[in-house]
């Protein structure tokens, strides 16, 4: 049980990686269409800390307003398969998220800045925060869950 609950705790949390291109302006993810690449970690509250790889296929709507994000993470103990539909509507985001292969889902909403983004995502028992900073070539990624045992990811991407 905690390990299918960690699994699904990770898959939110890796889901929070395609809401990383949105940046605030008239269209917050133009910039962002194609695929991106990268790699980073996993922690958890007994202290191991996995490292994770992911590819992410951006699709962008011709007002460059939504988005709809296909992603893929994989460690040696996990592979999730994600896709995220987000619309952000002056710097304030919005949209759903779910995850193929564990069958869950939820929402994400937060705020988009000059080259950063506090959003916060939820699914059932567990939400997370996370602060991204972007540019057109590179992403960082820092996510904050609670109510699981990890503690922490971070992702660095660039475009492939």
């Amino acid at each position: 049980m905690i390990g299918s609950f960690r699994a699904t705790a990770c898959a939110c949390i890796v889901v929070l990686v395609g809401l990383a291109p949105a940046l605030a302006s008239d269209k917050p993810f133009s910039s962002f269409e194609g695929s991106w690449s990268g790699s980073g970690a996993v922690r958890t509250a007994d202290g191991a800390s996995e490292r994770l790889r992911c590819r992410a296929a951006y699709r962008v709507s011709g007002d460059g307003a939504q988005m709809r994000q296909d992603l893929v993470c994989a460690s040696d103990s996990y592979k999730f398969e994600i896709s995220s539909d987000v619309t952000s509507t002056g710097g304030v985001l919005g949209g759903t998220w779910s995850e193929r292969t564990r069958g869950v889902s939820g929402h994400v909403a937060g705020r988009t800045g000059s080259r950063r983004i506090d959003a916060s995502v939820d699914g059932l028992g567990f939400t997370a925060t996370m602060v991204i900073v972007a540019d057109r070539r590179t992403q960082s990624i820092d996510i904050r869950p609670t109510g699981t045992d990890v503690t922490g990811v971070t992702l660095n991407m660039s475009r492939r």
